[in-house]
């Protein structure tokens, strides 16, 4: 089975690192029915040195799970091991349900893109198989408002519902 790492670069509540997972599998079933969860959130060992679990995290997790906080991006890189793509929850994560996907380019250079938690796990494995490119990710994003998954065309009351696009959202 494949499994995605999400790493934390600051305080997480437990209840937002649920959300993410049950979100992200949510998002992944709609495309996928039956899908497995994929995303495997570092954890803290007993000394707090960053522990990548063999096994996907599934939710719900309890109070007593410790998420490993990195100091800053690049230790997250390095508390993932090898994986090319990633997420990460930042301050914002919190506030507006959003993670950064990170890809690790072979010269050690970092690109990211902010994406919602219903499409991360779904945007993740399409990576992996090369079914979207990472720029690709970032143009839609840009277009989305910064946000990878967050549709800029919100209705608002009164007002007819916005056009449908062929093919769907």
């Amino acid at each position: 089975m494949v499994t995605y790492p999400v790493c934390c670069i600051a305080e997480m509540p437990v209840t937002t690192l649920n959300k993410l997972l049950n979100q992200a599998h949510a998002g992944s079933e709609e495309l996928v029915p039956n899908s497995d969860h994929e995303l495997s959130i570092v954890g803290t060992e007993s000394d707090g040195s960053s522990k990548l679990p063999s096994e996907v995290t599934v939710p719900p997790l309890n109070e007593s799970f410790k998420p490993f906080i990195a100091g800053s991006l690049e230790e997250a890189v390095k508390a993932i091991g090898g994986a090319t793509y990633f997420a990460v929850l930042d301050r914002q994560s919190t506030a507006d349900d959003t993670a950064v996907l990170v890809q690790r380019q072979d010269d050690g250079s970092l690109e990211t893109a902010r994406a919602t938690f219903k499409s991360v796990q779904i945007v993740l494995a399409s990576l992996v198989v090369a079914a979207i490119g990472f720029q690709e990710i970032v143009s839609i994003a840009d277009s989305q408002g910064g946000v990878y998954g967050r549709s800029t065309e919100t209705p608002k009351k009164g007002e007819p519902a916005p056009r449908k696009r062929l093919g769907g959202d």
